[in-house]
């Protein structure tokens, strides 16, 4: 009977020789710690580099390094690849959101200014989910639409409900807080959107504001206009009242 040898995968000095790039290449296969996860990154790196159109389960298992057949353990189709996608990419936003408002102490005013930033912010470091929560939800499977509508409202209502305790503070004009919230959101969104694909997010010879800076600008400039709001309130309210008051007299 021959006697087997154990083979050490390490060399003298620790490196493992058998996970070179020689090994791999001759021998792919899905020994990854999660082959769910393994794809979902690779899908994002597609996204990154070639925009939705890049986005195939064949090519996702090559850049894993699996066989073609490996995705479908965990993807029916590449539409249920979207879905876990925007799922997971709107779950990170409300998360992101979350740490903001936990770290910004109870002022609605600093509330609402770190949620702000967390979304740009959200956007620079992800931008490839960032590019698909916006614009691929119609690749959805009708049956996951609301279900990913629903994931994507968690964010929302992080916004909404920082604006209406800024009116509770005196903070914002009274009344239905959904046009703060929209104007808040088109804000946010649009310094987010310009960051990812738009000029901002390269050197623009005219814009000088970068990173943690440009994270807070469109949400300050939003606050800006509220106290311009206010003031201008507060002003014309004292102006009717020196009217009456001289009327009276």
């Amino acid at each position: 009977m021959r006697s087997i040898t154990k083979l050490d995968p390490t060399g003298s000095n620790g490196v493992c020789t058998a996970c070179s790039p020689q090994m791999v290449k001759a021998k792919p296969s899905y020994h990854h710690g999660d082959l769910r996860r393994a794809l979902l990154d690779a899908a994002l790196v597609l996204v990154q580099e070639g925009g939705l159109g890049a986005l195939s389960l064949r090519e996702a298992a090559r850049r894993a390094g699996v066989s073609v057949a490996a995705p479908y353990h965990h993807f029916a189709d590449r539409d249920a690849l979207i879905e876990a996608l925007l799922l997971e990419g709107f779950a990170l936003l409300a998360s992101e959101g979350e740490r903001a408002l936990d770290g910004a102490g109870l002022q609605p005013r600093e509330r609402l200014e770190a949620l702000g930033k967390s979304y740009v912010r959200f956007a620079r470091t992800h931008p490839a989910y960032f590019r698909l929560m916006f614009s691929s939800i119609e690749h959805c499977p009708p049956s996951a639409v609301e279900h990913v509508k629903a994931r994507g409202g968690e964010a929302f209502v992080q916004l909404q409900q920082a604006i209406v305790a800024l009116q509770q503070s005196g903070g914002a004009p009274e009344g239905d807080p959904s046009g703060l919230v929209l104007v808040a959101w088109s804000l946010v969104h649009g310094m987010a959107a310009l960051t990812v694909d738009g000029p901002l997010g390269s050197e623009f010879a005219g814009f000088s504001v970068k990173g943690p800076a440009l994270e807070a600008l469109a949400i300050e400039t939003f606050l800006a206009l509220l106290d311009g709001s206010l003031h201008g309130k507060s002003t014309a309210n004292t102006a009717r009242l020196r009217a009456k008051t001289s009327r009276a007299k």
